[in-house]
């Protein structure tokens, strides 16, 4: 808003600036024309040192975005950076829970393996040893009988 009602003012004052010059260039000394011309170049001097002051307020205005955007950029990063860390983490503890779960697991396999292995060697010395066993009962036997009949066949 003000910035274009200034440009139309300072082309009136431009155009009534050229109007004061030439009366003055013409030998006028009014001193009403005189004061006009002061009053004006005062409300230019006061117009610039408001743009001076707007534009200073623009620069602040401009490095303080910067250092908000250099501040939400850190910000940002470091939310991500947590976040991955975060799930680096959780992955790792799930890595960690499987890789016990499995080895739980085989273990357990690798026990009832063991188990299965033993009980059917066990059940094959039982099965070997009974047949030793029976056969040593046979031979045995059969000794016997040969001694009884020996000593029955001797006068």
């Amino acid at each position: 808003g003000d910035t274009w009602h200034s440009v139309g003012e300072q082309r009136k004052l431009s155009l009534s600036s050229s109007k004061d010059e030439s009366e003055l260039e013409h030998g006028s000394t009014d001193a009403s024309n005189r004061f006009t011309v002061l009053d004006k170049l005062q409300q230019l001097q006061d117009r610039l040192s408001r743009l001076q002051e707007g534009h200073t307020r623009l620069v602040n205005l401009h490095v303080k975005t910067q250092v908000m955007q250099t501040q939400v950029a850190e910000y940002v990063e470091k939310q991500i950076h947590e976040h991955v860390e975060l799930r680096r983490s959780r992955i790792a503890e799930d890595i960690q829970r499987t890789v016990e779960t499995k080895i739980a697991a085989l273990q357990q396999w690798i026990t009832e393996q063991f188990e299965e292995q033993r009980n059917g060697l066990q059940r094959k010395d039982t099965a070997v040893l009974g047949e030793a066993s029976t056969q040593k009962f046979a031979e045995d036997l059969q000794r016997q009988s040969l001694k009884a009949r020996k000593a029955t066949s001797s006068p």
